[in-house]
């Protein structure tokens, strides 16, 4: 009987971590892949939201969007689909509906007269990056302390887009700065 029991011990084992393995392995292979990691430069707003940009705008842009509702506390204000990053209250507004569009502003929280010139240069630098296919344009009006547009040089206007930098107001209540740019529809 000692024979009996001890082998029932041996096979419980076997079959225990047998259990366990694939229990283990299961997950493994059922498990979607980890989320696109978000890297924001914390203590910095201005990088922060050249960050935002790339990451929702520009990652919508070229089909490979990040979800908000990963990153950022949903803000649906007046219906419009909105999120809010909480640390640096930047808000991102992304569309998906025609005529697509993304944006990122200081809306909640504005931006300093320092901080609205480091992010113009900031934007300059990096729309080789964003998007190499866009070059600057001289806006048609102009009623903004800065507006800045980048646009494509298609010649049909339906077919159009491209990167807009506003900032509404040096200083002052209405002041704020956004990113914006105007999907292209497929």
């Amino acid at each position: 009987m000692r024979i009996g029991r001890r082998k029932a011990a041996i096979y419980a084992t076997i079959i225990g971590a047998g259990l366990a393995a694939g229990i283990v392995l299961g997950a493994s292979i059922d498990r979607p892949p980890p989320p696109q990691q978000l890297r924001l430069t914390y203590g910095d707003r201005v990088t922060a939201m050249a960050q935002l940009f790339e990451a929702f705008c520009i990652g919508t842009l070229r089909n490979a969007p990040h979800d908000p509702n990963l990153w950022l506390m949903p803000a649906n204000l007046q219906g419009n689909p909105i999120w809010i990053e909480p640390t640096t209250d930047l808000h991102v507004e992304l569309d998906l509906d025609p005529p697509r569009t993304c944006s990122v502003s200081d809306a909640f929280r504005l931006l300093s007269p320092s901080e609205k010139a480091r992010l113009t240069a900031l934007v300059e630098e990096s729309l080789p990056n964003w998007a190499p296919e866009l070059s600057e344009t001289e806006p048609a009006q102009n009623d903004f302390f800065l507006l800045k547009t980048w646009t494509t040089q298609d010649d049909d206007p339906t077919k159009r887009w491209g990167i807009v930098l506003m900032q509404f107001a040096e200083i002052g209540p209405d002041s704020s700065s956004m990113i914006s740019v105007g999907i292209p529809s497929d």
